[in-house]
């Protein structure tokens, strides 16, 4: 018979088999129909047997079918590993240390289809750091590091499991002669050689590919200097490789914990509603805080990391200005540049920026407009709203959080345009937290305004398969949240404004559980009036 599951525990060697263990405690992490699935990061774990616990005692842990979990280079286990809950079977074995991601599905029975993701590491040794681990730095295609080389120094990497990788060939260690060329790499002991650098000294840049199987190293002395517009083009910039850019920028966000910023070109166009259209977010947002101060900028943005970089004064005022920046463009999908920590950046002060503010709408589909119509009158309204930039800073705002089986719906982790707000207006986009220096604890059918930055993303944040399938649900973006706290201001509870001149065409009541009704709840109610000229207000009252 199916055990009686209730919370479930990640227990093992690392803490002497606590089966309740609450710092390893599995969160939900998607519900879709009866299945739930449950995750569990942990950050440096070491090499060890575990189980999964009920937390109630031995019977409770579960098994592999065949007692051993297998990883690849890439820490990735080969496929599901189906589970048993007897005493009699072996442990898992988890065959390395770092950061690790524990998934499994439950229906009600058994935990079923475990996985188990490693994080990947590659680690860089030589003559130049006296074959000491010196860890690089993960890019979208494999890992990168900046090395000042003088004259023969030989080197080679090692994995996050031991793994040596090193000259392809068995007999005389590999001479770098030439730089910018593909070099084979291949795992081994030591029947592998070194490679050797043989150069008359300089500072480089070394790029290994995910599939540690081939390096390409860059001179650094004179990097390639383009503008972000250049770099972030189609083709324009190549993961990896050293650049200068030749035009300021501003940093007008800093996060000094994970020391990255966000940063936009200083010279940039501005976008205007078209005519015929109405801006929802200028004209018809009835909060003043939430409005959209004036046409929209258009910049290119970029994310800067910090880490180990020379960081001048005055970043976490949104108003440094870097010019002649230099680094390593590491990311171009999300656009992202390793400050490069030899230099020492020449910065100014400018303004303050107040970014662009945005709200699940504008991400519904593909498109730019949302026509509804009045009920009472028939009369419809466009609305128009503009499109987000990749990587850039904004306001984010009538964005309800919803989160597995929510009124009979399944939704996937994300925001979602608030209550059908402005006359029943669309839209939802994925979210990240892990950028977010705090880690707020969201409510299914709350609201919340806060400062993120706009990602993309190959797929919607959660199950591929777990959302509504239409255009409500934009996958190609993703809102990565900066500042949210669920502090004062930030959740959005009560709108008060008259409106004077305008016929009211509807009232909708909804109560904290996220029910609407035409009639009053007993207790809290939010109150959506929507009158004919498509603008809506809310309150806050207790009946």
């Amino acid at each position: 018979m199916p055990l009686a599951w209730g919370n479930f525990y990640l227990t093992g060697t690392f803490n002497n088999w606590a089966m309740a263990d609450g710092n390893y405690e599995f969160q939900v992490k998607e519900t879709n129909r009866d299945v739930t699935t449950y995750t569990l990061t942990v950050t440096n774990l070491p090499a060890c047997n575990f189980k999964i616990s009920n937390g109630s005692g031995k019977y409770g842990h579960l098994q592999d079918v065949d007692g051993r979990i297998h990883h690849n280079h890439n820490g990735i286990n080969g496929g599901n590993l189906y589970t048993r809950p007897y005493n009699d079977g072996e442990d898992f074995v988890l065959q390395s240390a770092g950061t690790t991601t524990f998934t499994f599905k439950y229906d009600g029975g058994d935990p079923y289809e475990l996985q188990v993701y490693r994080e990947p590491k590659l680690y860089i040794k030589g003559d130049f750091n006296n074959w000491t681990e010196e860890a690089m730095t993960q890019t979208s295609t494999g890992w990168t590091i900046s090395k000042t080389i003088n004259k023969e120094q030989k080197f080679r990497f090692i994995d996050e499991f031991g793994q040596w990788h090193a000259d392809e060939s068995t007999g005389d260690n590999y001479w770098i002669t030439s730089i910018d060329d593909p070099i084979t790499i291949k795992p081994g002991f030591d029947n592998r050689k070194d490679f050797i650098m043989k150069t008359d000294g300089g500072y480089y840049i070394i790029n290994v590919n995910s599939a540690i199987t081939q390096m390409v190293i860059y001179d650094n002395s004179n990097p390639e200097s383009k503008s972000l517009a250049q770099l972030e083009s189609t083709g324009g910039g190549v993961v990896g490789k050293p650049y200068t850019i030749n035009e300021p920028l501003q940093v007008v966000f800093y996060n000094t914990d994970k020391e990255f910023g966000i940063a936009r070109n200083t010279t940039a166009d501005t976008v205007s509603c078209p005519q015929g259209y109405k801006d929802f977010m200028r004209y018809s947002v009835t909060n003043v805080n939430d409005k959209q101060p004036g046409s929209w900028k258009q910049n290119n943005w970029v994310m800067l990391d910090f880490r180990g970089a020379n960081k001048p004064q005055g970043l976490v005022n949104g108003t440094v200005i870097i010019t002649s920046l230099k680094g390593v463009y590491t990311d171009n999908n999300n656009y992202t540049i390793k400050v490069d920590p030899n230099v020492t950046l020449s910065v100014t002060t400018g303004d303050a920026y107040e970014p662009n503010v945005y709200c699940p709408a504008n991400f519904y589909g593909n498109t730019h407009t949302q026509t509804v119509q009045i009920p009472s009158t028939g009369n419809s309204v466009t609305y128009w709203f503009m499109t987000p930039q990749p990587m850039e800073y904004c306001k984010f705002t009538y964005a309800m959080y919803y989160a597995g089986t929510y009124n009979n719906v399944n939704y996937a982790p994300g925001f979602y345009m608030q209550n059908g707000d402005a006359a029943a207006l669309k839209g939802g986009v994925g979210f990240d937290m892990s950028y977010n220096s705090a880690n707020p604890e969201l409510v299914n059918g709350q609201s919340y305004r806060f400062n993120g930055v706009i990602m993309q993303t190959g797929q919607r944040s959660g199950a591929k398969d777990n959302y509504p399938q239409d255009p409500d649900i934009n996958s190609s973006y993703k809102v990565a949240a900066l500042n949210l706290t669920k502090g004062e201001g930030q959740v959005i509870t009560a709108v008060n404004e008259v409106k004077s001149g305008s016929e009211v065409v509807s009232v909708t009541y909804c109560d904290l559980a996220g029910r609407m009704s035409q009639k009053p709840f007993a207790g809290v109610n939010i109150i959506v009036t929507r009158y004919s000229d498509g603008t809506t207000t809310t309150q806050k009252v207790i009946r």
